[in-house]
């Protein structure tokens, strides 16, 4: 694959330095890579994902993806990650470890986002007094 245009670069680097945090987290392990449902003996983990509309994914599909350029733009980046936490708490009920490791894992993925995105505004917005361009 070639390597992204010069202007995805920068926000292409910034989520690769937000999912490898993520990915260090102590509760990120079942996350990281694709579900071994017949390792885990769980056989119907995917058709309870197709049945609630979800298709599965993981924090190294997501790794992946970004890696080969395969996003667009952020916010698929963030969708795919979000994905990865929603089928989490899809399959698996409140009381299971797994779910409230994935509750925590998007609270701080949901922190992390809205500072990058506090800090994008505040670069992007015009300083007072600046002088407006020609």
């Amino acid at each position: 694959p070639q390597p992204p245009p010069k202007k995805q670069a920068g926000w292409a680097r910034a989520c690769a330095r937000l999912l490898h945090r993520l990915k260090k987290q102590p509760d990120a392990t079942p996350f990281n890579a694709p579900v071994d449902f017949v390792g885990l003996g769980i056989p119907d983990y995917i058709e309870v994902l197709e049945e609630s509309g979800c298709t599965p994914m993981d924090l190294g599909t997501v790794e992946k993806k970004l890696d080969d350029s395969l996003y667009k733009c952020e916010r698929d980046f963030a969708r795919d990650v979000r994905r990865v936490f929603w089928n989490a708490n899809v399959y698996n009920a409140e009381s299971h470890p797994v779910w409230a490791m994935a509750s925590k894992l998007s609270t701080e993925f949901e922190n992390a986002w809205a500072e990058r995105k506090r800090d994008q505004r505040a670069h992007h917005r015009p300083r007072l007094g600046a002088p407006k361009p020609a």
